[in-house]
């Protein structure tokens, strides 16, 4: 597949803007310092991992993966939650796994 590389031969991007007439296309920081982007990095690391475990209960379930892979991938994924939240900033974030559902509208069981 060929891409142009030229910018005259690239589309133009269209500004995009809400109901109220503001930008949404709009360049958002969402951190401010290193730490914020951390603690995202790491919340977001624990978002995962709380999908992941979901989709395999789910596949180990339909027996779609073998015992002793369901068992790997749960300690591995388990191992890498608790070391997550050994950090301060973080487990005080996280709060808890009810809050953190609610707080991030988490959708599973």
């Amino acid at each position: 597949m060929f891409f142009p590389s030229t910018p005259a031969k690239l589309p133009l991007v269209r500004v995009c803007t809400s109901r109220d007439g503001s930008n949404v296309s709009q360049e958002v920081k969402l951190t401010e310092t290193r730490a914020e982007r951390d603690l995202q990095d790491s919340l977001a690391e624990i978002f995962s991992i709380i999908v992941t475990l979901d989709e395999l209960e789910k596949a180990f379930l339909k027996d779609a993966i073998p015992e002793a892979d369901y068992t790997e991938i749960c300690e591995r994924s388990l191992k890498q939650y608790k070391s997550i939240l050994t950090d301060e900033t973080v487990a005080t974030a996280f709060v808890g796994l009810e809050e953190f559902k609610a707080e991030w509208d988490v959708c599973l069981p």
